[in-house]
């Protein structure tokens, strides 16, 4: 399992890297999810603080809570896969 958590943002920012180089249509949608990922991490964390804040409750052990929330998960994982393959790209098109 720990090698998955290693080499799969490497592996999907490779593959995001290709698509975009292969089709415009696919970059913009890869563009758009990763909109709408950090959208929804933002969005789903700010209620969390809010809701910690209007309850007043402790702020440690509620706040974590968000940690399982699959949706937070996953909107995050796209942002950071989408991150790296925006570091990869760059890096490339500086190159030439």
């Amino acid at each position: 399992m720990k090698a998955l958590i290693i080499l799969a943002p490497i592996i999907c920012s490779a593959v995001f890297l290709f698509v975009s180089f292969y089709s415009n249509k696919l970059r913009l949608t890869l563009d758009i999810l990763a909109y709408i990922s950090l959208y929804v991490f933002g969005i789903i964390l700010s209620l969390s603080i809010h809701e910690v804040l209007q309850e007043d409750a402790v702020f440690m052990t509620k706040i974590h809570e968000v940690l399982l929330n699959p949706l937070f998960l996953g909107a995050g994982a796209y942002a950071g896969i989408y991150a790296l393959y925006l570091v990869m790209r760059i890096g490339i098109l500086y190159k030439k």
